[in-house]
């Protein structure tokens, strides 16, 4: 009997001290659950609660839904503080040293044949993805295009290429840098490498309209050339950004690279694309798109003027 009498005594402590612990405050969390607890104050990233079995809690304020107030006379001043931070911490954007942004890219497949008295086939594909943070701005790109006529290949052309702006905080300067891989089978090089720094300015930077220009200067090298050396070169180009409405967009860009070391003589890439969305949710787009290089110093059995022209489909993810 006395083991009964202590066991009771030690049961209606339990129940008591946990009617004293337990005072009716109720948090939910994210996940759903409800804790009955006593709110005891908070600090930046947690509320600080005590809790009948648990004990003393440090809450994140993230994973907390909402807190309710117990209607008790006696109930903390802690609560409306944490009410208001859990609030905060549910809308507070995240850090931007710890925010990845995602890159954006478009894929794009151009093709075309044609059979009876001409022959002829071709293949165009592109692909891009750029990311823009507050501090940078980065963007890869490359190209292939294909094409024979009765059989023969008559174009073999692939282009690879970065671009990393640095953005200037409150300012229309920017600082940058690329560098660019070149293929073609039937110029009077096999492959370049080339790469420039300098400086960038946004002459526009609007929701609809963006207009970007550059000015620097590198280099490039021809392997299997005529031209073996180290060609110094200068930059001087432009990128265009217009958003017609929800469905419709053209970009375009030129660069000009004038040759350093033989006065008068330069390239000129140009590349411009449309680009139409089938539906304002779809990102499977209509594309038309142009490549034009210009290099005013070639072989004499090869053009100067090399024009590509396309249309196919986009997608965007």
């Amino acid at each position: 009997m006395e083991w009964e009498k202590l066991g009771l005594m030690v049961i209606s402590c339990l129940f008591l001290s946990l009617g004293l612990v337990a005072v009716g405050d109720e948090i939910e969390l994210s996940t759903g659950e409800i804790l009955e607890v006593e709110i005891v104050g908070r600090n930046e990233t947690s509320l600080i609660v005590n809790h009948a079995v648990l004990g003393r809690l440090a809450i994140p304020l993230t994973s907390i839904a909402s807190v309710a107030k117990k209607d008790e006379d006696t109930a903390t001043d802690a609560k409306a503080p944490a009410e208001e931070a859990v609030a905060t911490a549910k809308t507070a954007p995240p850090n931007d040293e710890k925010k990845i942004e995602p890159w954006k890219s478009r894929f794009v497949l151009g093709f075309g044949a044609e059979a009876g008295n001409t022959e002829r086939a071709n293949l165009a594909v592109e692909l891009k993805t750029k990311r823009e943070r507050k501090t940078d701005r980065t963007t890869l790109d490359a190209r292939y295009y294909y094409s024979e006529s009765r059989g023969d290949r008559d174009a073999n052309k692939f282009a690879a290429g970065s671009v990393h702006d640095w953005l200037l905080p409150d300012s229309p300067w920017s600082l940058f840098g690329d560098g660019r891989y070149d293929y073609d089978e039937f110029n009077s090089w096999e492959w370049r490498l080339s790469g420039h720094g300098g400086l960038g300015y946004q002459l526009f930077d609007q929701e609809v309209l963006s207009v970007l220009l550059r000015a620097g200067a590198g280099g490039a090298k021809e392997f299997k050339s005529k031209r073996n050396q180290f060609i110094p070169e200068a930059l001087f180009g432009g990128e265009l950004d217009w958003k017609i409405s929800s469905r419709q967009a053209i970009v375009a860009k030129t660069t000009f690279f004038p040759d350093l070391d033989d006065t008068g003589e330069f390239r000129n890439v140009t590349s411009a694309g449309w680009n139409y969305k089938l539906d304002d949710e779809s990102n499977m787009a209509l594309n038309f798109g142009l490549y034009n290089e210009y290099q005013s110093k070639s072989d004499p059995n090869i053009d100067k003027n090399d024009l590509r022209i396309f249309g196919g489909i986009s997608f965007d993810f």
